[in-house]
C-alpha cells in the first residue's frame, strides 16, 4: 500500500495514529513512520543516482559513437579522394601506353620499309655488278655489311620495343591491382564500420530502455 498519495498518506496516517490510544504511542507510531519515509526516499535516491549514471554513459557513448562516425565519414572521404586519383594515373598510363605503341609501330614500318629498299638496292647493284667479279666482291660484302647493319638494328629496336611495351604494361597492371585493393579495403571498412555502429546503436537503445523499466 505504500507509498500513497499525499491525501490518502495523510488520511492512512490519521487512521493509524488513531488505533493508539496515548500519546506516547501515537508519538512513536509517527518516528516509525518517518523512519520508514526516510529509508524509501534513500532508496529512491539510490535509484536516481544510478539512472543518472547510466544516462551520463549512454550520453557519453552516443558522443563516442558519432565522433566514430564523423572519423568513418572522413576516411570515405579520403578513399573516395584516391581511388579517383588512381583512376586518373590509370588513364593516363593507357593514354601513354597506346600513344607510345603507335610510335613504336610507326618505327618498324619505317625499318620495314628501309631494310626492303636496302633489298632492292641490293639486287640492282648484284645484277649491275655481275661484269666484274672483283667489284661484284666488293660490293657483296659491302651490301652484307649493310644488311647485317640494318638487321641487327632491327633487331635491338624490336627487343626495346618490347621491353617498353612489357614495363608499361606491367605499370598497368600494378595501378589496377592498388585501385582494386584500394577499393575492396574501403568496402571492408565501411562494412566494418556500419557493423560497428549498428551494434552500438542496438546497445545504445537496449541501454535506453533500462532506465525506463527502472522507474516503473
Amino acid at each position: 500500500e505504500w507509498p500513497l498519495r499525499p491525501g490518502a498518506e495523510a488520511k492512512a496516517l490519521k487512521n493509524v495514529l488513531n488505533t493508539h490510544e496515548t500519546p506516547e504511542l501515537k508519538l512513536e507510531c509517527l518516528i516509525r513512520k518517518y523512519v520508514e519515509l526516510a529509508h524509501q526516499n534513500k532508496m529512491i535516491q539510490g535509484k536516481h543516482d544510478d539512472i543518472k549514471k547510466k544516462h551520463d554513459q549512454i550520453v557519453d557513448e552516443r558522443d563516442h559513437l558519432q565522433a566514430s562516425y564523423n572519423r568513418a565519414n572522413l576516411a570515405k572521404s579520403k578513399l573516395e579522394s584516391l581511388c579517383r586519383e588512381l583512376q586518373r594515373h590509370v588513364k593516363c598510363l593507357k593514354e601513354e601506353y597506346e600513344q607510345r605503341n603507335q610510335e613504336e609501330d610507326k618505327k618498324r614500318q619505317e625499318i620495314a620499309a628501309k631494310f626492303q629498299t636496302t633489298i632492292n638496292d641490293i639486287n640492282v647493284k648484284m645484277q649491275d655488278n655481275q661484269k666484274s667479279n672483283q667489284t661484284l666482291r666488293e660490293d657483296n660484302m659491302e651490301l652484307a655489311s649493310k644488311l647485317k647493319s640494318l638487321l641487327e638494328e632491327y633487331r635491338t629496336r624490336e627487343e626495346h620495343i618490347e621491353k617498353i611495351l612489357k614495363q608499361k604494361s606491367l605499370e598497368i597492371q600494378l595501378w589496377e591491382t592498388k585501385l582494386a585493393q584500394q577499393a575492396m579495403q574501403g568496402a571492408e571498412d565501411k562494412q566494418k564500420d556500419l557493423t560497428e555502429k549498428r551494434n552500438l546503436l542496438e546497445e545504445y537503445v537496449k541501454k535506453k530502455k533500462v532506465p525506463t523499466a527502472t522507474l516503473r
